[in-house]
């Protein structure tokens, strides 16, 4: 803006200087329309001495090398002010061009900041929406170790009549081995785990196996005890709690749909197929999430199982 501001200065100052030389070149222009130009014929037959005509000649000299200064300086200025002009209209179109630039990243700011704003914004929500979510599951967890408590003092003797709890468990997944766990029991990342002070940060932990087979395998009741349903747990989903005395219970989550023929509170076999796998409450993929529980403390399954 300096740059275009000085040579308009001089732009100015060139054409002023033009506009005087050109008054003068006009004038000499009129006095010649008016008197004609010299005449050196003239001036040597209307001499009256020879320094008379000598002082003419030298004067019509002078009159013609002052003509050709002035048109000389004229052109050179007129080529300065024709150079001059041509720079200003291309820093001027520079200038333009800065500018529309200049507002176009403007422009990419401002839509970046937008965007940066409503990802905070759906951030806050998102969090604020985990938050929600996260104490439903944890108060549906409690009610639900609440309601475990309750069972195994209900139907300990009856399971414990039947042949369970004796600490031995089978596979709870026939159709995939050990090489199927997804998802080892310990502390973890995931938001919506229970919350356990001796994981480091976020200190959550995941108090079960995930044992990912194909969708709708059959699941087996790892030892023999009483069966007990929770459809549609927000965390579980589908769930499955088995009581099998000496304090111990097996959960079965994220289940796609139950046996056929089967009600709380019967007793079920070791073997015996309890339902199907699938991908309920919160789940990533079809898998089932299995704890073993001991006096309704969740334990690492593979110190029962040898996973």
């Amino acid at each position: 803006d300096r740059k275009i501001r000085f040579t308009e200065a001089s732009l100015t100052r060139v054409h002023a200087q033009m506009s005087v030389r050109d008054e003068l070149l006009n004038q000499r222009l009129r006095y010649v329309d008016d008197h004609g130009s010299v005449n050196y014929v003239e001036l040597v037959l209307t001499a009256n001495t020879f320094n008379d005509l000598m002082n003419r000649m030298i004067g019509a000299q002078q009159v013609a090398a002052s003509d050709r200064k002035l048109l000389g300086e004229l052109a050179v200025e007129r080529a300065t002010f024709d150079q001059t002009n041509a720079d200003l209209t291309i820093q001027r179109t520079q200038v333009v061009a800065l500018l529309q630039q200049l507002q176009a990243t403007e422009a990419d700011l401002e839509k970046n900041v937008n965007t940066q704003k409503a990802a905070m914004a759906a951030a806050v929500q998102l969090e604020a929406q985990l938050a929600k979510q996260y104490q439903q599951v944890q108060a549906q967890r409690a009610a639900i170790d609440a309601q475990v408590a309750q069972l195994q003092l209900q139907y300990e003797a009856a399971a414990q009549k039947a042949g369970g709890g004796t600490g031995q468990f089978e596979w709870p997944e026939p159709a995939c081995g050990f090489s199927c766990i997804s998802q080892g029991y310990g502390c973890v990342t995931f938001y919506l785990e229970i919350y356990d002070p001796n994981c480091p940060y976020p200190h959550r932990i995941h108090t079960g196996i995930d044992i990912a087979a194909a969708y709708h395998s059959p699941i087996v009741a790892a030892d023999t005890g009483v069966i007990y349903f929770y459809p549609g747990s927000i965390g579980y989903g589908n769930m499955i709690l088995m009581i099998h005395g000496n304090g111990y219970s097996t959960v079965y989550g994220h289940l796609a749909g139950y046996a056929g023929g089967l009600s709380s509170g019967q007793i079920v076999a070791r073997g015996d197929l309890i339902g199907y796998e699938g991908s309920t409450g919160w789940s990533t993929g079809p898998h089932l999430h299995f704890e073993i529980r001991v006096n309704n403390d969740p334990r690492n399954p593979c110190i029962w199982l040898g996973c």
